[in-house]
């Protein structure tokens, strides 16, 4: 218990630290308007219709960035109960898949509390890490999507739009499609000390990595829904998801076979239909459709690839190399540069995926001499 409170008061810390210095270094240097840029200001507007305009706004915003949450509220209110339930129909079965794991001397009423501990503390940590990283480029995308479309450049804005789902493929799908493959081997790594939760969460992250790469491709589409004005319509599709989750998590996570696996399997649901559903709302309100060979089916190609590189390496040096950290170091590395290999060769990666990161020019120049982008 003060371990886990421990971790929630750095949390804390660390927020509170962010925001005393965000709040000391806006009373050094201000906010950026000048005294001539305010003289020169339109007169505000009355306080209750700035009040409805936030409300209308950021209500759908705040809620659309729940997307990788949502899951996780769905499981809090479904998964420990479907699992009692499994349990009462068939305790001896799960026994029979869960008992060589269980710490000694667990009784078969806690079994729902470990599975889903197992779930929470050892496979969400790893689903997250692709969302948090794509939601970056949402974030930097919405300012110029929303400019573009207020501007009404639709060209540029189909440019735009088609480089950061790109973008966001390229990084999520090879990250979810190694993770699901590799599943073992990462989690034999990271808890050795708990080889038995370790074991458990093996086939839960294979599927939830898959997951997490589709959790990452819809939080920038979400983004660049909301710059172009469709804030609402996120919010609608996460809770159609959510309802997909509730129904797979129902149905499946009661049925002693599948068990705590049936939460994976309604979290792939859940955000497949969010990311479809934000998908074709783009190409609705945009006015166009961005090319799904270039956008999504050729880094999906190479990450079929990649990830069936990292496979065969993996077990390839497992054969000759005692232990598991060098065989999976190896198995990374090799979908690493298989990866980069098949994007070269499909041409997949262009000039504004490029100049979309930091310090992005200065690298243009170089890959197109090597021809490398498109």
């Amino acid at each position: 218990p003060y371990a886990a409170a421990g971790a929630c008061a750095a949390i804390t810390l660390g927020t509170a630290l962010c925001a005393g210095f965000l709040l000391i270094r806006h009373k050094i240097k201000g906010d950026g308007i000048t005294k001539a840029e305010m003289a020169a200001s339109p007169a505000p507007r009355p306080y209750k219709q700035n009040l409805k305009t936030l409300a209308l706004i950021a209500v759908p915003v705040v809620m659309g960035a729940l997307v990788t949450s949502i899951a996780g509220m769905v499981d809090l209110v479904t998964v420990h109960r479907r699992l009692m339930d499994a349990v009462r129909t068939d305790p001896a079965g799960l026994i029979g898949q869960y008992g060589d794991y269980l710490p000694p001397g667990t009784a078969i009423t806690e079994l729902p509390n470990f599975l889903y501990g197992v779930y929470k503390g050892y496979v969400f940590s790893f689903f997250s890490l692709i969302p948090t990283i794509t939601a970056m480029l949402g974030v930097s995308a919405l300012p110029a999507v929303a400019a573009m479309w207020t501007r009404k450049d639709k060209t540029p804005l189909k440019v735009n739009v088609e480089s950061v789902v790109r973008v966001t493929a390229i990084i999520s799908l090879p990250a979810g499609a190694v993770m699901s493959v590799l599943a073992g081997p990462i989690l034999s790594m990271m808890y050795r000390g708990s080889p038995g939760e370790a074991a458990v969460s093996m086939p839960l992250l294979s599927v939830m990595a898959v997951s997490g790469a589709f959790a990452g491709m819809s939080i920038p589409i979400t983004n660049m829904l909301q710059g172009i004005g469709k804030q609402k319509l996120p919010v609608r599709n996460m809770i159609i998801g959510a309802a997909v989750k509730l129904a797979v998590n129902f149905f499946l996570v009661a049925d002693p076979e599948i068990n705590i696996k049936g939460a994976a399997f309604g979290s792939l649901g859940c955000y497949i239909v969010i990311f479809l559903l934000n998908f074709y709302d783009l190409c609705k309100y945009s006015g166009f459709v961005p090319n799904i060979l270039k956008t999504v089916l050729k880094p999906a190609a190479a990450a079929l690839l990649c990830a069936a590189a990292s496979w065969a390496a993996y077990k390839s040096a497992q054969r000759v190399i005692d232990g598991s950290i060098i065989p999976l170091c190896l198995g990374i590395c090799a979908a690493g540069i298989v990866y980069v290999i098949v994007l070269i060769l499909l041409r997949t990666i262009t000039r504004e995926d490029v100049l979309m990161l930091p310090k992005g020019e200065k690298f243009v120049k170089t890959l197109e001499k090597l021809h490398c982008i498109s």
